[in-house]
């Protein structure tokens, strides 16, 4: 039996604010940055190039991938950073690390979050219970179990009251306060949508899009949608997915099922279909994954596990796992290094 929606606007706003905020963690999980990706060899971490070569040998016992000049990575239970030749720049001294943005990375001493700026310096001292990076130069931070912003002097620009509060992107967040989701702007008021947003609304059971002042974009005759993304949403026709353009027509047929596509080594919970990101999208058929192109054609490669959404392609480069270890493809389907 198909359950009740007690308010079709809250609902469909919460859907695309969970969205936002499923693509907004792990940053850093993949991306050549500098050239520079993570392998796993034996159960130590090191940073292969994009020709597959070992350039930092696997030394560390965990790292997340460069950003803004430095990686994080742990030697005997502690974090700290790295440069690209695989020195130790900022000590490792922290119980964990996360990638750099704009400037900061997130760190955690004591239990509490803080910032650290790239010459090691504490930029705004452990004192959050959990933080997100900084984008457009506000960060969400957890205070009392409630989220709110801060700048990047550690001044709470926006209080925490928001059960759930997204990162900052076009000028502005998703954030929960109470039973609503609705976006606000960059000093904390609530904001419009942008007038180009294709929204999801559900009537008789069936999904379709509406412009934001509430004209039908696309009919109601879906049973499940993903956001747009590149021009493409992924829509559900009985139990099989496929892709609609902005016009609502049928572009790639309904023909995959659903694969819950999580970031590699992740637990499921990830959507049933990925999105397109850099011309590619992760989908799931006969018991296997692959990536397809807008005309659904697929690139060579078969896995395990692929990631969707902000864990699909990211600067041409994609993780991707067999039953036993993980590896990257690049756009064409060639292998910059294997898994099994």
């Amino acid at each position: 039996m198909r359950p009740i929606a007690f308010n079709t606007a809250l609902l469909t706003t919460a859907l695309l604010a969970v969205s936002v905020l499923a693509q907004q963690t792990n940053p850093g999980r993949v991306g050549p940055e500098d050239g520079l990706l993570i392998v796993n060899v034996e159960g130590k971490h090191g940073f292969i190039d994009l020709a597959g070569r070992i350039v930092i040998p696997p030394t560390f016992d965990f790292a997340w991938q460069f950003s803004e000049g430095r990686a994080s990575a742990w030697q005997n239970g502690r974090a700290g950073f790295i440069d690209r030749n695989g020195k130790f720049v900022i000590s490792p001294r922290f119980e964990y690390a996360k990638a750099f943005h704009e400037g900061l990375a997130e760190v955690q001493l004591g239990g509490l979050w803080g910032f650290v700026s790239t010459d090691g310096r504490m930029a705004i001292q452990p004192q959050f219970e959990e933080t997100r990076w900084f984008s457009q130069g506000l960060a969400p931070v957890r205070i009392d179990g409630r989220w709110g912003y801060v700048d990047k002097s550690g001044v709470l620009v926006i209080p925490a009251q928001y059960r759930q509060a997204s990162l900052f992107e076009n000028g502005r967040a998703f954030v929960h306060l109470d039973k609503e989701w609705f976006a606000i702007n960059r000093n904390g008021e609530p904001t419009s949508r942008d007038p180009d947003d294709l929204i999801p609304e559900e009537r008789s059971g069936k999904w379709g899009f509406v412009t934001p002042d509430g004209k039908v974009a696309v009919d109601f005759k879906f049973d499940g949608f993903q956001p747009f993304s590149e021009g493409l949403a992924a829509v559900q026709v009985g139990e099989r997915w496929g892709f609609i353009d902005r016009r609502g027509q049928l572009v790639i047929p309904a023909q995959f099922q659903d694969g819950w596509a999580t970031p590699p080594g992740g637990a499921r919970g990830g959507p049933p279909i990925g999105s397109f990101r850099e011309g590619l999208a992760a989908v799931y058929r006969d018991g296997s994954w692959r990536f397809i192109d807008a005309k659904g054609t697929a690139i060579p490669g078969r896995f395990v596990k692929a990631a969707a959404g902000n864990y699909g392609f990211r600067d041409g480069v994609a993780e991707v796992c067999g039953k036993k270890t993980c590896g990257y493809i690049d756009r064409t389907g060639r292998v910059i290094w294997p898994w099994r």
